[in-house]
């Protein structure tokens, strides 16, 4: 399982993620870096806890995790349910996987 250590082996979603949530400028506050790269191994796990093993570098699964974290920060604040797009993209990849 994935945990904040190894969530740096994705900069691409790292940098989705921080675009995702209003952090355009490269320097953001170290408490913040850390707790993103803490919620994509959360979302890298909750993933893999679904059968879906996302790889770093490959663009399908780098939004995926960051859209997965950014809802993750998304529903701390507002409570908000799973977005209709991000449940969908789980169920493609989960069915895509169940008929290869």
């Amino acid at each position: 399982m994935a945990d904040a250590s190894n969530a740096s082996e994705y900069p691409a979603a790292m940098a989705l993620l921080k675009a995702g949530v209003g952090f355009f400028d490269s320097k953001i506050p170290e408490a913040m870096e850390t707790y993103l790269e803490s919620l994509l191994g959360a979302a890298e796990s909750a993933l893999a806890e679904r059968g879906i093993y996302v790889h770093s570098g490959e663009i399908n699964d780098d939004m995926l995790l960051a859209m997965y974290a950014e809802w993750l920060y998304r529903k701390k604040a507002t409570g908000a349910g799973m977005p209709d797009m991000l449940r969908a993209e789980i169920r493609t990849r989960q069915v895509g996987k169940a008929t290869q």
